[in-house]
């Protein structure tokens, strides 16, 4: 073998270390509980780095050189990763490991961190070692890449984990307008449905509701999509921040965009699936009721300080509502009638039949948004 054909060789290995950093973490993660089976890997592993791996070494009395192998050693935070117990010298390689990485490479460590997070005692490490913030920084809005799409999908599984601890909340909430920015779609993506379902879990805690406050009337406008599952995931944030009281309030004093009425009517619809619109009576009943408490508005909150901009005299959801509301239940018999036998089917009929009592007996608004009684 000539000597350019051996620099080649050579150079070709490196690029095969790289490639067993990998074939490491898939591996571990199917056996990194068994031993044996971990040390019949590690064993693999020497033997391909061997047959791989080499450097050129001169023969004696100037003979050509010859090809000696080289062990390559797997990083400590690779060999040491088990997802039920992150510890912060892995976290820490792992967070170096990404600074480090181009796009391609980063989609093994960020897989092993998605594994790591659906253990919720696992969090601490993630906000102290610093992969909360470091894999929401990676997120990217504007590329459209395959690698980058797929990198934001598993960065946003990861994260959609994470957000149901209180104490991830001010991470994610720097990193809200990106969230927003993949999420917001007329069109279905993977991406787009995991920064909604992020934002669903967001809005099962109050202080994730506080965060959203400010982006209800995005929300609502997100409202006219067609495509199901986006559908599905807009009004299940909604029921969430529907259950706050706070939220409540916001979501009947925002804005009503021009075409709410058709977005609820297509929900309301043998159109979409049972569990879509079932979605949709829910939040529907959770506002009708909310309109008929008294005290919707606490005395810390003003309505002119969270929606600065709204016009006077537009038209807001509460006064959408008990416009609509005669419409809204002839759109819910049809639904009763078109409803489907299934499991699904039978919690819809019910949520609607319980909604439609809330429409018989629901009480108009006055202006400033207090329910009256008469």
């Amino acid at each position: 073998m000539g000597f350019r054909k051996l620099a080649i060789s050579a150079s070709c290995s490196l690029a095969a270390a790289s490639l067993a950093a990998f074939i490491i973490y898939r591996q571990l993660g199917k056996s990194r509980c068994d031993a044996r089976s971990k040390l019949k890997l590690e064993e693999s592993l020497e033997e391909n780095i061997y047959s791989r791996t080499s450097t050129r070494s001169p023969r004696e009395n100037g003979g050509p050189p010859h090809i000696t192998a080289k062990v390559w050693d797997p990083p400590s935070w690779l060999v040491n990763f088990a997802k039920e117990d992150l510890t912060m010298e892995v976290a820490c390689g792992i967070v170096t490991a990404l600074n480090s990485f181009d796009t391609p490479a980063r989609q093994g460590p960020l897989l092993m961190l998605q594994q790591a997070s659906t253990f919720s005692s696992n969090g601490p490490v993630f906000r102290d070692s610093g992969c909360l913030s470091l894999i929401l920084g990676l997120l990217d809005s504007k590329d459209q890449a395959s690698i980058t799409t797929r990198q934001n999908l598993t960065i946003l599984q990861t994260v959609t984990n994470l957000a149901c601890d209180r104490a991830n909340l001010p991470c994610i909430q720097e990193h809200l307008r990106t969230i927003l920015e993949i999420a917001n779609t007329q069109n279905y993506s993977d991406q787009a449905c995991a920064a909604l379902q992020l934002l669903c879990n967001v809005a099962l805690t109050p202080d994730g509701c506080r965060i959203l406050d400010n982006k209800i009337e995005l929300l609502y406008g997100m409202l006219s999509t067609r495509d199901p599952y986006i559908l599905r995931q807009v009004y299940s944030i909604l029921v969430n921040l529907s259950c706050d009281a706070a939220s409540s309030l916001l979501l009947l004093q925002s804005l009503a965009p021009p075409d709410l009425f058709d977005a609820l009517s297509y929900s309301l619809s043998n159109a979409v699936q049972p569990l879509v619109s079932l979605q949709a009576v829910m939040f529907l009943k959770n506002s009708y009721t909310a309109m008929r408490i008294q005290d919707a508005i606490t005395d810390d909150m003003r309505i002119s300080d969270l929606l600065p901009d709204r016009p006077s005299d537009a038209q807001t959801v509460a006064d959408f509502l008990t416009k609509s509301r005669g419409e809204l239940k002839l759109r819910l018999y049809v639904l009763l009638s078109e409803t489907p036998t299934s499991e699904v089917g039978e919690e819809l009929t019910e949520q609607a039949s319980l909604l439609c009592e809330i429409l018989d007996t629901q009480h108009s608004l006055p202006k400033n948004g207090r329910p009256e009684t008469r």
